[in-house]
């Protein structure tokens, strides 16, 4: 999975969807802090997302079944976001 973010206008989701194509990944673009779109590994759009205050709209990962996010701020690496420790 590929996370593109933050973008503005139509030269972006064109090259999100490429790049999915291109390189065989599921990419995220992220338009804004409540709006994502989603492309599968043909680059072809298969959702939109908006958050919602019962739905955030925020990328992660599954790893060993656990949700995780990367976390920047704290030099953790990643967040575990749905265990104990969230």
């Amino acid at each position: 999975m590929l996370w593109i973010s933050p973008c503005k206008g139509q030269p972006l989701i064109k090259y999100a969807s490429d790049v999915a194509k291109d390189r065989k990944l599921k990419v995220c673009l992220v338009l804004s802090r409540r709006v994502s779109v989603w492309y599968d590994t043909e680059g072809r759009e298969y959702a939109r997302t908006e958050a919602t205050p019962e739905l955030p709209c925020e990328p992660f990962m599954r790893i060993g079944g656990r949700k995780v996010q990367f976390d920047f701020e704290s030099g953790m690496g990643l967040r575990p976001i749905d265990g104990p420790d969230s």
